[in-house]
């Protein structure tokens, strides 16, 4: 089987932004901080994944309209108003381009739902590694479909960061249910990222406790003595609703073979052909 590695454009900004100083910068006075860091990250994960192709999947403006018409507060609680990250993303294109990545932004779909649609597809003839720090995608773990993290482990004197790959065997070795139930953990507890609110009391230790016991949400209902859940069955099931991710969005892509001795050029380089095409 050939593998796929799957890249979460905007979570790789996002981390890359904040991670990397503000103060690398053009000469002509723009940030290019978030450019590093992001070829850092795809540099370090083809490295450690060895993908025969990769695709980066961005958000836009528009892709998040459809879940805001069923949940007006669903990430109302993120703070946009810093555009410089944003202003990278024409950079960090041209050098996805110039290095022969496909990239895919739908306007009418959230990217995750992108992401997700790309790798039940793909499932059935590759290996699909979802690269996020994006818990959510544990629901959808399964055969073929991983997901790709960068987790702080302890040393005898430090602490790292180190890549760590969430196959179905790992994901429920570390949560003791299956990964379709991180769905139902995410509907009692809530997601505080997304600004959506679980059945006030049930933290993550109770969430998870009762899906260890019970299963899935109709279940737990049904079968638990927990009294937080009464009065808040309908909100639980329309958190379930809202929190699953799409699988079969018909996206338009196609992937190309993955040049390795450009992934690996220095930024710099990179930068410096881009801008003398």
């Amino acid at each position: 089987m050939n593998k796929l590695l799957i890249i979460d454009g905007h979570n790789y900004l996002y981390r890359a932004y904040y991670g990397v100083p503000s103060a690398a910068k053009l000469p002509n006075g723009q940030q290019i901080n978030a450019f590093y860091g992001f070829l850092s990250y795809l540099r370090k994960n083809v490295s450690y994944i060895q993908p025969d192709n990769v695709l980066v999947v961005f958000d836009t403006e528009t892709g998040i309209q459809s879940k805001l018409n069923k949940n007006k507060d669903y990430k109302q609680n993120r703070d946009y108003t810093d555009m410089s990250m944003f202003e990278q993303l024409p950079i960090i294109k041209k050098a996805l381009e110039y290095i022969g990545i496909t990239y895919v932004e739908d306007d009418n779909h959230e990217g995750d739902d992108v992401i997700v649609s790309v790798a039940n597809k793909e499932s059935v003839n590759n290996e699909s590694f979802i690269s996020t720090q994006d818990k959510d995608f544990f629901q959808i773990i399964e055969d073929n479909i991983y997901v790709l993290r960068d987790e702080k482990v302890k040393t005898e004197s430090r602490y790292s960061y180190n890549q760590v790959v969430y196959t179905k065997e790992k994901f429920i070795e570390q949560w003791e249910f299956q990964p379709a139930n991180y769905l139902d953990y995410l509907s009692l507890k809530g997601d505080p990222s997304d600004n959506i609110k679980g059945v006030q009391g049930i933290g993550k230790l109770r969430a998870s406790r009762l899906v260890k016991s019970y299963g899935d949400i109709e279940n737990i209902i049904e079968s638990s003595e927990e009294v937080r859940l009464i009065g808040n069955e309908e909100m639980i099931r329309k958190n379930k609703q809202f929190l699953k991710m799409e699988r079969d969005l018909d996206v338009d892509y196609k992937l190309r073979k993955l040049e390795k001795e450009k992934v690996f050029q220095s930024a710099n380089n990179i930068l410096d052909i881009i801008y003398h095409e």
